[in-house]
């Protein structure tokens, strides 16, 4: 009887200790990537996005502090990625997009006071983020970028705002704040751009391709022609608002290089 008593607390002893290893050999297992525990603001889900960067593997990653990366990042064709901003900040490095999707991004911010930003970014084409794939901005901010074409985000693919700011951005050429590329689409729903400036054209946004304003605001934006839109595409607005926007030679407003226009307001 006794010895029977002893395997049974010997085995109990021996699962005690396996589970007091096991938050140690997951961390332990994942170079460059933090299992998601509890940062200080209780988010839980995903895992923490650290320095290093580089192409993300599919899933759902958050901050749980300021970070500047050692590589811009990737989002690899094919894959679905979520990035929580959680309120803080996402610098890149200052010789490329600070973010590149050739797949699926999802951006968004949980925090209460929505302070989570992406900045520090230089290219030619998207200095905050280079959108090949699809880009859906529902939370952040995007904020002191530059880039030739499209200083905040360069469409090339889809990109839909449904959410979050595009501000403080610069263009040397067109799209201060977004640069939409010919036969590619932008969805804005919700969110503003504001803030931003192009040398040429469109200091808010420049679109070759077809821009949809379901709703937000496009405001206090400069470029030489087209201070809030240059519309050389297909311009559809059902809703939202273009105000208080400069333009040093034409359109403050809305400059009308376009194809087709349509307003529901």
């Amino acid at each position: 009887m006794k010895k029977k008593w002893k395997k049974i607390f010997s085995l109990f002893l021996a699962l005690a200790l396996c589970a007091s290893l096991m938050p140690e050999m997951a961390l332990a297992s994942d170079e460059g990537i933090v299992l998601a525990s509890e940062d200080e603001g209780g988010n839980t889900s995903g895992m923490a996005l650290t320095a290093e960067g580089g192409t993300l593997a599919e899933g759902s990653y958050y901050l749980a502090e300021d970070i500047t990366l050692e590589t811009d990042i990737t989002i690899a064709s094919g894959t679905t990625v979520t990035i929580d901003l959680n309120g803080y900040t996402l610098t890149g490095t200052g010789t490329s997009s600070v973010l590149t999707v050739n797949g699926t991004l999802i951006l968004d911010d949980s925090s209460e006071s929505g302070s989570g930003t992406v900045t520090g970014g230089s290219a030619t084409y998207g200095g905050g983020v280079y959108a090949a794939g699809t880009f859906n901005l529902n939370g952040g901010c995007i904020t002191g970028n530059t880039a030739s074409y499209g200083g905040g985000v360069y469409a090339d693919g889809m990109f839909n705002q449904d959410g979050g700011s595009i501000t403080g951005n610069t263009a040397s050429a067109s799209g201060g704040g977004v640069y939409v590329r010919i036969s590619t689409y932008f969805y804005m729903n919700d969110g503003t751009i504001s803030g931003n400036s192009a040398s040429n054209n469109g200091g808010g946004v420049y679109a070759s391709g077809t821009f949809n304003q379901g709703g937000g605001s496009i405001t206090g934006n400069t470029a030489a022609y087209g201070g809030g839109m240059y519309a050389a595409g297909t311009f559809n607005q059902d809703n939202g608002s273009i105000t208080g926007n400069t333009a040093t030679t034409s359109g403050g407003g809305v400059y009308p290089d376009f194809y087709n226009f349509t307003s529901k307001k």
